[in-house]
């Protein structure tokens, strides 16, 4: 079984209507409440 963990995002039953541009934001706990964001195209084939 596959699990999403913190390098990797496992989507499970996806059509290619999926496909598209995806963000993306992690915050971290108290107290410096840093966060990162980023996007990108995912293309289902």
């Amino acid at each position: 079984r596959h699990n999403s963990n913190s390098q990797r995002v496992i989507l499970k039953r996806i059509t290619l209507g999926t496909t598209g541009l995806y963000k993306c934001e992690v915050s971290a706990e108290a107290p410096s409440f840093s966060s990162v964001k980023g996007d990108g195209y995912m293309e289902v084939i």
